[in-house]
């Protein structure tokens, strides 16, 4: 290249800038129309997920635990008692048996726990916790102590005790009721069969026959029941039915030793020890006297002696205290109570009642199919005063805590103290609350909360005078409703119970309960879908319980007023309430009576 065409070539470039600036300036440059930030009107709600699977349709991936044996509900002995049971999930990080580590070997578990002598219901707890961290647990609860069959009558169930200052009460109050009391049907029947063995068979028929100032007096004795009676008996008589007779038997009187007793067909029987039975003075009035008066009177005097002794003086003490019988019907079954035995003391006359039981042919427990806890019983000794306070009283009730136990069993066996919750409320989006897995889940899917006892509760008797009332693993099934495929359990828990069960005499001798000393124990038992917030919901459960269980139990107690009857013209004052009895097992109801 020449000098000269290089010169060209650079001058041409100052046209060629002129060019692509012109160029530029010319052609059409695209502006984007949205901005780099994003634009007000844009939609930031989250995509709606797909419903997730619902954690009943997808069971593996959760841990569940079950205790294989001991049953609920079981009876052992004091010591070591084998647990077993089995586990399906996840692999397991930590496997305890109340709060002890045990290890599990292809899905199955054994290790021991050790029930104290002390113990009356003891929990039996295996938690897994697996490497994913989720938890999952299972409880039994087992009683140390004897077991009776639910039909199995208990011994010396009630005790009646009247002391003498009671037994003038009643002698009062039985004088009353017998002075002026018609006898005439009493006395036509003791008398006929006697009468179809003379020769004057059927002349003799009693019209009307009144008792009248009649006066007992019954004084227990260390050697017997010291009955004395005096009346007078006005019998109107027809002879061969036309002439009318009038015997008068004045100064009739009874100065006895006698013994009251249960014979084999649980009935009363009384018994003349000793004594004299004599009538002052016959009055007799008709226009005939007939030859054999003499034997008719000493008839009549032998049946007033069957009579007012061992039928109308028996019938009505015996109805006396059978005003103190029950008879209950729980859940099909009938429980009575029957008298059993008597006592006498120098101060005091006690009966004693069994119980008896039937259970219908269908009978079928759902918990302790063992059957109830009973505990050595041993008949409390009546002094002349009250254990506590000293104080004089005429009549004692106790009431042993087996058959308060027979009765409890039986209404908790029988299905009596199982609720179940239904609500609109009480959906599947109240669970999302406590399981994370419920929340994409159709949050109007039915729940129930059902309750149910796994044991049957129990009273008993401790050395502070009052009974204890234990109501152990009450538990609580929140139960999620799939239709057709039926209820699936989300969570179950454990309501422990414990309360003082004293009851109270008030200023106006009513009775009422009070609870004290309540103990509110609350814990997961199953929790199927298996996360780790067991201690967030046993928080979130005792903090309802510890709310709601005494607001509904006082005013449970705050409505229950019994109100002592009266029995005749006997008022009933209450001076003490209590446990009583060498092992505090029977509960003891003072009355004095005044007439």
């Amino acid at each position: 290249m020449t000098v000269s065409s290089r010169r060209r070539n650079l001058c041409a470039l100052p046209a060629l800038v002129v060019l692509a600036v012109f160029l530029a300036a010319c052609a059409k440059i695209p502006i984007s129309p949205t901005p780099p930030y994003p634009s007000r009107t844009r939609d930031y709600t989250y995509p709606t997920p797909p419903p997730s699977q619902p954690p009943w349709q997808d069971p593996q991936d959760y841990p569940y635990v079950t205790i294989t044996a001991p049953l609920d509900g079981a009876f052992v002995a004091a010591g070591e008692v084998t647990v077993t049971g089995t586990y399906a999930g996840p692999a397991v990080q930590t496997l305890t048996l109340n709060d002890n580590a045990i290890t599990v070997s292809g899905g199955q578990f054994s290790a021991t726990v050790t029930v104290g002598e002390d113990d009356v219901n003891f929990p039996i707890v295996v938690m897994a916790t697996t490497t994913n961290g989720k938890v999952s647990s299972d409880r039994v609860t087992v009683w140390r102590g004897q077991v009776a069959t639910a039909d199995s009558p208990v011994d010396y169930a009630l005790l009646v005790d009247l002391e003498n200052r009671g037994l003038d009460n009643v002698s009062s109050f039985l004088s009353a009721a017998l002075s002026g009391r018609d006898i005439t049907q009493l006395l036509n029947n003791l008398i006929n069969p006697p009468l179809q063995k003379k020769p004057y068979a059927d002349v003799v028929v009693i019209d009307k026959a009144l008792i009248q100032g009649f006066s007992l007096l019954l004084q227990a004795q260390a050697d017997g029941l010291h009955l004395n009676l005096t009346a007078s008996v006005t019998i109107d008589l027809t002879l061969f039915g036309v002439y009318p007779l009038t015997i008068d038997l004045e100064g009739v009187t009874a100065d006895l030793l006698t013994n009251l007793t249960v014979d084999v067909n649980n009935k009363l029987v009384f018994d003349i020890i000793s004594g004299t039975f004599n009538i002052a003075q016959v009055n007799l009035s008709g226009p005939l006297i007939p030859p054999f008066i003499g034997d008719l009177i000493s008839l009549l005097s032998g049946t007033l002696w069957d009579l007012l002794l061992k039928n109308l003086v028996v019938t009505e003490l015996n109805s006396l205290l059978g005003g103190l019988t029950i008879n209950l019907n729980v859940g099909g079954a009938t429980i009575g109570l029957l008298p059993a035995s008597t006592l006498l003391t120098a101060h005091d006359f006690a009966l004693a009642f069994d119980t008896t039981a039937a259970l219908p042919a269908d009978w079928q427990p759902g918990i302790q199919p063992d059957g109830f806890l009973v505990t050595p019983s041993t008949p409390p000794t009546f002094n002349e005063t009250t254990p506590n306070g000293d104080l004089p009283y005429g009549v004692a009730v106790a009431l042993n805590d087996d058959i308060v136990n027979q009765l409890l069993y039986l209404l908790a066996a029988s299905g009596g103290l199982n609720l179940d919750l239904q609500d609109p409320i009480l959906t599947a989006e109240l669970l999302s609350v406590i399981f994370f897995s419920f929340e994409n889940i159709d949050p109007h899917t039915p729940v129930i909360v059902q309750f149910r006892p796994t044991v049957a509760p129990v009273v008993v008797g401790n050395a502070d005078g009052d009974m204890e009332l234990r109501l152990p693993a009450y538990t609580g099934y929140v139960m999620v409703d799939r239709g057709a495929d039926g209820l699936w359990e989300a969570l179950s828990f454990a309501v422990d119970l414990t309360a003082s069960t004293k009851l109270l005499v008030t200023a106006q001798n009513t009775i009422t309960l009070d609870l004290s000393g309540l103990g509110i124990a609350i814990n997961v038992i199953h929790n199927p879908v298996g996360q780790a917030n067991i201690p967030n919901i046993n928080h979130l459960l005792a903090e309802v319980f510890d709310a709601v269980l005494p607001d509904l139990l006082g005013q449970l107690v705050g409505s229950m007023e019994i109100t002592i009857p009266e029995i005749g013209n006997l008022n009933l004052n209450i001076p003490e309430i209590g446990a009583i009895g060498p092992n505090y097992d029977y509960l003891g109801l003072f009355i004095d009576l005044i007439y």
